[in-house]
């Protein structure tokens, strides 16, 4: 990677301010670590909004948003694989500040081998992480002291639990390894380092559940109409600060706690041709709010008035269901909302909308989103039904592969110190490998 030089420290602070203003749930603390843990990774929910606690989702990426994920599956065997093929450029300026994930989960049904018993077991593996590119280190004399590379990274480690009866219940927890090695900041930070290294780890809890309205409304020859509502609740980032250490100094800061609350709903049509049963057309819709559990909390030391962060007693932080979740609302100073539909067509196809509302005291500034994924699913469960081929009728029952896009942008800029963080047009984009029934 090209090295690039910088002199003083506010030019540090411009490439770490840039990034820190794309997530929307840290716009309002100080001092929170590791704050990449709130970066949507799935292009999927990304173009809802974000908003991937309160519904359940085919997606390899699903437990970064709620790990009960995992205990659902429509399947008795699973595995989804996702990856991005580009890195994501979140930065502000024409630094490169580079994005990327990978995930992976898997399942089983266990109802066969237990008699009946309606458990369903998953687990799942992602990998995060952030590459600000190397720098390095100049006085202002032109002497080079040196070079940094800094970055964030995590892996994360899931297991989530399903139950169906009546209504699909689960839960799920990950646990999470953190690490980060960030600029010493002269003027901020009285470090003897060129540089700081930190790690931390971290716990995420969840519970999901669907409730089935109608199953199955007949509408005509071969045509059934379901309903189903479901909600969701994750307390993420339960852990310990971010510990820098250099030869004589020892520094934490809370980590990027967060609780997230919201439900979703989902309504469907299905098809049966010939002998598949094909999701002709499917609609969900889910809201959130988020809260990151962090705060400025006012502390004396020896007569003198300090902020310092700390982390919230409440799971739910300042988030009000009715007016944040419900309508929508942000009558919450750090309680944000997340919203969005999908539209899906013969499991081939779908596109999706979404917003972001920004907490009132940062100008109620609206980030939307748009998505788009397309599936060999359904072209191949339509293909096995006019070719009889041992080879594409495999492919229809246990493989597909699907590309998914999402967009994301603001609507205003900020100033943060005398500078302008402006929010960029960010397009992720990841493809899936599903591997079920086999």
């Amino acid at each position: 990677m090209k090295k690039k030089s910088f002199l003083k420290s506010e030019q540090i602070l411009f490439v770490f301010f840039s990034i820190l203003f794309i997530s929307i749930s840290n716009l309002n603390a100080q001092g929170v670590e590791a704050d990449f843990l709130l970066y949507s990774p799935s292009p999927v929910v990304t173009g809802m909004g974000g908003a991937g606690t309160a519904i359940p989702i085919d997606d390899p990426y699903n437990f970064f948003y709620n790990p009960a994920q995992l205990g659902l599956r429509d399947t008795n065997t699973n595995i989804s694989f996702g990856i991005y093929p580009s890195s994501v450029n979140l930065s502000a300026t024409n630094t490169k500040i580079l994005f990327d994930n990978y995930a992976i989960n898997g399942g089983y049904d266990f109802s066969k081998l237990l008699g009946g018993f309606p458990l369903s077991v998953g687990v799942g593996f992602l990998y995060q992480g952030i590459d600000y590119g190397e720098f390095t280190r100049t006085h202002e004399s032109g002497q080079v002291s040196g070079t940094v590379h800094p970055y964030e990274k995590s892996a994360t480690f899931s297991l989530g639990f399903g139950f169906n009866y009546l209504i699909k219940l689960s839960g799920g927890i990950s646990y999470k390894l953190i690490w980060s090695e960030v600029p010493k900041i002269p003027g901020l930070y009285p470090y003897d380092s060129e540089s700081m290294k930190g790690n931390a780890d971290a716990f995420d809890l969840g519970i999901l559940a669907e409730v089935p309205i109608i199953t199955k409304m007949n509408l005509g020859e071969n045509l059934n109409f379901s309903f189903s509502a479901s909600a969701g609740y994750t307390f993420a980032n339960w852990g310990g600060d971010m510990v820098y250490k250099t030869s004589n100094t020892i520094h934490g800061d809370p980590i990027a706690r967060t609780a997230r609350l919201g439900y979703g709903l989902r309504a469907g049509i299905d098809y049966k041709y010939k002998e598949t049963d094909f999701k002709l057309i499917q609609i969900d819709w889910t809201s959130e709010a988020n809260d990151l559990l962090v705060e400025n909390v006012e502390k004396i030391n020896q007569a003198d008035t300090i902020y310092m962060s700390d982390y919230k007693s409440s799971p739910l932080g300042n988030i009000n269901f009715l007016d944040n979740v419900i309508l929508l609302k942000n009558t919450s100073t750090s309680a944000i909302n997340r919203h969005g539909v999908k539209f899906s067509v013969f499991e081939t196809a779908d596109i999706s909308f979404g917003r972001y509302a920004m907490p009132r005291s940062f100008n109620k500034s609206i980030g939307s989103t748009l998505g788009f994924s397309i599936s060999t699913k359904g072209v191949f469960k339509f293909l096995a039904q006019e070719i009889k081929n041992e080879i594409i009728d495999f492919i229809a029952k246990h493989i597909s592969i699907q590309y998914s896009y999402s967009r994301i942008k603001f609507d205003k800029s900020y100033y943060l110190n005398n500078i302008i963080i402006q929010y960029l047009d960010q397009k992720y984009n990841a493809i899936y490998l599903d591997i079920s029934d086999l």
